[in-house]
């Protein structure tokens, strides 16, 4: 997904009028990439902190995973 994120951007690039230069335009790639690195480690720790609510919640559900395999 990142190669086509990085793909589109060097299209945008290409178009764009007044174009930047490549030192310019690389800076601000790299600040998108980073910010959407840690934006990917947030989501990744905060769906951590539910995986024990959501495992909870299998359990105790009315209709467990279990069950529903076995219907017809």
């Amino acid at each position: 997904m990142g190669f086509i994120v990085i793909g589109g951007l060097l299209i945008k690039r290409m178009r764009e009028r007044p174009r930047r230069k490549w030192k310019i335009w690389l800076a601000d790639v790299g600040k998108q990439v980073v910010g959407q690195f840690i934006v990917h480690l947030s989501n990744v720790a905060i769906s951590g902190k539910f995986q024990p609510f959501e495992q909870h919640l299998l359990e105790h559900s009315p209709t467990k995973a279990s069950d529903r395999s076995h219907r017809k």
